[in-house]
C-alpha cells in the first residue's frame, strides 16, 4: 500500500470520525478537498512508478494491482461502516461533503488501475458497500420507471426476461457482485431506460430482443426463454421439413443480431448468440437424421410389401367364366365363405383372365349374380370335360 493510501486509511478511520462530530468549515473542506486530490495524484504517481517504470513481470505486476484494488475496497467500506445512514439518503447532486471527496477520489483512482492497468486488475474483485448501495437505489428506481413505461407489457415473459438481470440483482440482494458485474448491469440499466414503449407489442418485443441480444445477456433464465420459444413454434409445425425450415429461419434471425464484442453479463457463460445458434443447430441435425430414418423405414417398408406381393395365378378362363366357377364352388360348399364380396376380391387379387391381368373385383361379383348364356354354354363343356377325366381316373 502507497504512503499516500496509508494517509487516506487514516483520514477515514481517525480523522474524519472526529471531524464529523463537528461541524466543518468552508474553509477546512476546502483544505481538505485539496489534501484529497494531491494525495491522490501523488498515489497515481507512485503506482505508475511501481509498476510501469520497474517493468515488473506480469505475475509480480499483477499482484501487486490486486492488493491496491482491495486495499480501495477495503477503504471504501470503512468509509461506509463511519455513517451507515448518510450513504444510504445521501443525494449525490447536491451534496459536496468530505465524505463524498474521499469516495470520489477512491474512484478515480480504482478508474487508474482499470485504465492504465487493465490486464493485471482481478477481474473477480467485488464491488464495495456504497457501490452496491448506490447501485441498488439505481436500479430500483430503473424498474419502477420501465415497469410504468412498459404498463401495457409489464406481464409478458420477454419483458420479465428482458429486466431480469436488474430484478434478480434486486430480489437476492446480489451485494458481492464483481466490479465488471457492477459496471454491466449499470450500462444495461441505462440502455433499459432508452427505449420506447414503440408502436406496436410487435415493435416492443423486436427491441426487447435486440436489447438481449446487444448486452450478450447470457443467463439460463433468458436461454430457456428463447429455446423454449422456439420449441412451441416447433410443435406447431406439422412436419419435419417444416420444422426445418423454421429452424434455419430463426438461426438466420439470431445471427443478424449485434452484439458488443466486449460486454458479457455472465463471464463464465458462453455468449447468448453463438449458445443459441449452437442449440437450433443441434436441433436442425437431429430432426434431418430422424427425417433421415424414417426415409429408410418407408423405403424398407416398401421393399417389404413388393416382396410380399401375391404372384396371381393366370388362367384361360374369361372373366363371367370365373365368376360362374366361383359360384359353382361357393354352392356345394367348395368354398367356406360367408361373404361373396370377400370371395370375389380375393379372386381379383389372385387370378387373371385369359385377356386381362388385373380383374375388377365389382365386375366379378356383378357376373356372379348374373351370368351370361355364352358363359354358361361355355362352362357347362369345361365341366363336361371335366366329368370324362374323372371317368377315366377310376
Amino acid at each position: 500500500m502507497t504512503k499516500e493510501l496509508i494517509w487516506f486509511e487514516k483520514l477515514i478511520s481517525s480523522d474524519l470520525k472526529d471531524l464529523n462530530q463537528t461541524e466543518i468549515s468552508p474553509a477546512l473542506r476546502e483544505h481538505y478537498s485539496a489534501r484529497i486530490y494531491l494525495e491522490l495524484q501523488n498515489s497515481k504517481k507512485e503506482i505508475f512508478n511501481d509498476i510501469a517504470i520497474k517493468k515488473y513481470p506480469k505475475p509480480k505486476a499483477q499482484n501487486k494491482i490486486w492488493e491496491y484494488q482491495k486495499t480501495i475496497t477495503r477503504l471504501m467500506d470503512l468509509l461506509f461502516a463511519q455513517n451507515p445512514e448518510y450513504w444510504r439518503n445521501i443525494s449525490i447532486q447536491d451534496d459536496d461533503s468530505l465524505q463524498l471527496s474521499i469516495h470520489k477520489g477512491l474512484l478515480d483512482l480504482r478508474a487508474f488501475l482499470l485504465n492504465y492497468f487493465p490486464r493485471c486488475c482481478n477481474d473477480l474483485e467485488k464491488q464495495s458497500i456504497i457501490d452496491y448501495t448506490f447501485l441498488s437505489r439505481d436500479i430500483s428506481k430503473a424498474i419502477a420507471v420501465l415497469q410504468e413505461r412498459f404498463m401495457p407489457y409489464t406481464k409478458e415473459r420477454l419483458f420479465q426476461t428482458m429486466i431480469s438481470p436488474l430484478t434478480g440483482f434486486i430480489t437476492k440482494k446480489q451485494k458481492a457482485v464483481t466490479l465488471n458485474q457492477a459496471i454491466y448491469l449499470e450500462a444495461y440499466k441505462d440502455h433499459l431506460l432508452e427505449l420506447n414503449v414503440g408502436v406496436n407489442k410487435t415493435s416492443f418485443f423486436e427491441d426487447c430482443e435486440k436489447s438481449i441480444f446487444r448486452y450478450n445477456l447470457n443467463s439460463p433464465r433468458v436461454f430457456r426463454y428463447f429455446t423454449s420459444s422456439l420449441q412451441e413454434k416447433l410443435n406447431s409445425q406439422g412436419t419435419i421439413t417444416m420444422k426445418i425450415r423454421l429452424l434455419l429461419y430463426e438461426q438466420h434471425k439470431v445471427k443478424q443480431f449485434y452484439s458488443k464484442p466486449t460486454l458479457k453479463y455472465r463471464g463464465d457463460l458462453p455468449n447468448l448468440k453463438y449458445h443459441l445458434c449452437e442449440w437450433i443447430q443441434d436441433e436442425t441435425e437431429h430432426l434431418q437424421r430422424q427425417a433421415e430414418i424414417n426415409s429408410k423405414i418407408d423405403a424398407a417398408i416398401r421393399t417389404d410389401e413388393a416382396d410380399f406381393q401375391v404372384t396371381k395365378l393366370p388362367t384361360n378362363f374369361s372373366v363371367p367364366e370365373l365368376s360362374i366357377l366361383l359360384r359353382l364352388l361357393n354352392e356345394i360348399g367348395g368354398i367356406k365363405s360367408n361373404s361373396i364380396s370377400a370371395t370375389t376380391k380375393w379372386a381379383s387379387e389372385c387370378l387373371e383372365s385369359k385377356k386381362t391381368k388385373s380383374i375388377s373385383s365389382d365386375s366379378l361379383r356383378a357376373k356372379y349374380y348374373e351370368p351370361s348364356s355364352t358363359s354358361i354354354v361355355q362352362m357347362e363343356k369345361y365341366l363336361k370335360q371335366m366329368l370324362n377325366l374323372i371317368k377315366e381316373m377310376n
